[in-house]
């Protein structure tokens, strides 16, 4: 390290590196036009795979004197399964709106908290934008042994931020600590490279997002203008959507976002959770609401679980019902169908409550890592009950082909079942109310694809289980015999690529 160098002598060394601080501070208004696409790393098949989400265009305007941004996007999706997501969301210091195009209509209201917390962080994506708040953070420090990188706390998202330099001072990456719902305290990181002239500003053409160094998403510029007038109707945010309850908490977070990309539900998040204790034979609840299902199984003096979905706030209101539903018994076995993080968010919740967690043995040590996780920026119930020193390590039940619980009177027996969606997949059978449950394979919400069905349907042959009902992880309960008639009538035949070829 050069003698007498500080955190902000190397940032005025960076900006001098793609313009100097004048011409910088004159950027106004940003007007960029790229395309991309988009990746998911926690839904592909098998642990540590990715999946294709979409291609897109995406337009975003920042007026970066008053604050405010918007951002025109056109995805068109091949996972979860072939359909557009466009929307138009725009934000100011105060509020956001979202404007969906994606079935042809516009639907407008008020953007979700979370959406918009980390709108307002994502002002930073675009390079001098960091520079500036790097700056003007009078906390602002040299991090590790050398002059190439800044550490300092973004006022907007409340976090800490590492800005990264080349040894020319371009800066490359801009790393928070984040929080995820599933993944915990994460590193979310913006890349830039393909550096151009603009004007005498040097500006990147391509922009990746990465979390924990896994990419999910990459831009690459097609047109950039600075300082074009752009009129105040852009940016209007209509007074009717501003008087809407916000609901929930600006928690900054790129999950809600990455469902967004894949036009799946987030809406729920931070939000009062609703759920209904639906029974399907005695003692057996599908506990609905929202867009993810549990199944809970009342034993002699404790309850089984099936899937714990999404995140904290709904495990929290699942077991209260279920605790409602069937006063003093405690949650022994909490079951996992496949490791998608939607679908396995809030198993920490139960393993805080003592549950034994249960998961196909492909996805143990993903499990144990989830399980493990340090959640400092914000809390769950397990983090607080290790740091209280309430919590032993949670316990874990490998699942190979088929597994059974039994209180000695009622079963719970748990079958593999093998399908291209995504690997270590559990179904749960419980024999005396004749109901099987399922996540993702079978719904009534989505689109049947045949190819996942047909699993479900093959197993329930092959192990001669006597299944009136198919209790659904997405939408509601399905009688058996009206899936065995609809995969009856279908063409076997017919190419996988007419089948749709994702789901959730």
């Amino acid at each position: 390290m050069v003698e007498g160098q500080t955190a902000f002598s190397i940032l005025d060394e960076a900006a001098a590196a793609i313009g100097g601080w004048t011409a910088l501070q004159s950027i106004k208004c940003v007007h960029l036009e790229s395309e991309g696409q988009d990746w998911e790393p926690w839904q592909a098949h098998d642990i540590g795979g990715t999946v294709d989400i979409s291609t897109f265009r995406i337009a975003t305007d920042l007026d970066l004197g008053a604050g405010t941004s918007r951002v025109e996007m056109d995805a068109e999706l091949v996972y979860p399964w072939p359909h557009r997501v466009a929307y138009v969301e725009t934000t100011d210091a105060e509020a956001g709106v979202l404007s969906d195009l994606s079935l042809g209509a516009v639907a407008i209201r008020r953007l979700h908290p979370s959406l918009y917390a980390t709108a307002r962080r994502d002002f930073a994506a675009f390079a001098p934008e960091a520079l500036r708040l790097a700056r003007a953070d009078a906390g602002a420090v040299l991090e590790g042994e050398t002059t190439k990188s800044v550490r300092f706390r973004h006022h907007d998202a409340d976090r800490w931020a590492t800005l990264a330099l080349a040894d020319d001072r371009t800066p490359t990456s801009l790393t928070y600590a984040d929080h995820d719902p599933v993944q915990g305290d994460i590193a979310y990181r913006f890349e830039w490279s393909d550096w151009r002239d603009v004007g005498g500003i040097r500006l990147p053409y391509r922009l990746r997002r990465l979390i924990d160094g896994r990419p999910i998403r990459e831009e690459r510029l097609r047109r950039l203008t600075l300082n074009e007038p752009v009129s105040k109707e852009t940016f209007t945010i209509p007074a009717i959507v501003r008087a809407q309850d916000e609901a929930g908490r600006r928690v900054v977070t790129g999950w809600t976002q990455r469902r967004r990309a894949a036009g799946l539900p987030y809406e729920e998040y931070t939000r009062v959770q609703h759920v209904d204790m639906a029974p399907l034979a005695p003692g057996v609840w599908l506990a609905r609401g929202g867009s993810h299902n549990s199944l809970v199984i009342g034993m002699a003096d404790h309850l089984v679980i099936l899937e714990p979905p999404l995140f904290e706030g709904r495990s929290e209101a699942v077991i209260a019902a279920a605790n409602k539903s069937a006063p003093g018994k405690p949650i022994r076995h909490i079951v996992l169908s496949h490791f998608h993080d939607d679908h396995m968010g809030g198993v920490r919740t139960y393993a805080a409550e003592g549950a034994i967690v249960v998961v196909h043995s492909s996805a143990g040590d993903y499990i144990r890592s989830v399980l493990d996780q340090r959640r400092t920026l914000e809390p769950d119930r397990l983090e607080i009950a290790r740091s209280d020193g309430r919590q032993s390590q949670p316990s874990i039940t490998l699942v190979e082909d088929e597994l059974t619980l039994t209180d000695g009177t009622r079963e719970v027996k748990l079958y593999r079942a093998q399908n291209s969606h995504v690997s270590g997949m559990l179904v749960g059978y419980v024999p005396d109310a004749r109901v099987l449950f399922t996540s993702d394979l079978v719904s009534d919400t989505f689109p049947l694809i045949p190819v996942f069905a047909s699993t479900v349907h093959k197993l329930i042959q092959e192990k001669g289980l006597s299944v009136e009902m198919i209790a659904c992880g997405h939408g509601n309960v399905m009688p058996y015999a009206q899936l065995a008639h609809v995969l009856s009538g279908f063409q076997h035949n017919t190419p996988i690529s007419k089948q749709v070829a994702g789901r959730q």
